[in-house]
């Protein structure tokens, strides 16, 4: 049974921080993606997940990488590449599924840390489900997420649960 309380728990919380991450969007001009620094699989799609969520929204949205690392590389190749300045932003948003450590995100507008998920991506295909009625994913995209649970979860092999699978 306990099972099954933290699954409806997270579940209406994924629909909570969906309804946020849209409001915020909505009143932003455009959005700025960032991984974590030396991103991996689960961090590059991730990203791509909040991109097509500010798509969806008609946003101007770019993904920011700071290394660009052989794990994440051969995703990255099946996308538009554009050389930027860095960025500062004033609203952060946080998707985890790590445990809060060292490393903490000052004064984010919305944070969202799940221990309970497989990935970051297993979380932001989630929240894309009630972010939006007819959020498309392009192949490509829908790799990428995929990629991000593939790797977090060892080819389905650990941290899994009915949620990574649904």
């Amino acid at each position: 049974v306990r099972g099954k309380e933290i699954e409806k728990n997270t579940r209406v919380k994924a629909r909570v921080k969906a309804q946020a991450l849209r409001e915020m969007m909505e009143s932003r001009d455009n959005v700025i993606i960032m991984g974590h620094s030396i991103g991996d699989a689960d961090s590059f799609g991730a990203s791509v997940g909040v991109y097509c969520a500010a798509r969806e929204l008609g946003k101007p949205a770019q993904i920011v990488l700071n290394t660009v690392t052989s794990s994440v590389r051969p995703l990255m190749e099946c996308f538009s590449e554009e050389q930027g300045s860095s960025k500062k932003s004033r609203s952060v948003v946080v998707f985890d599924h790590h445990r809060q450590g060292n490393e903490v995100i000052e004064n984010p507008i919305l944070s969202y840390i799940e221990p309970y998920a497989s990935s970051t991506c297993e979380m932001v295909a989630e929240v894309l489900q009630y972010f939006s009625e007819k959020v498309h994913l392009k192949p490509q995209e829908a790799d990428s997420l995929y990629a991000g649970i593939l790797i977090d979860t060892n080819n389905f092999m650990r941290k899994t649960g009915v949620r990574t699978f649904e």
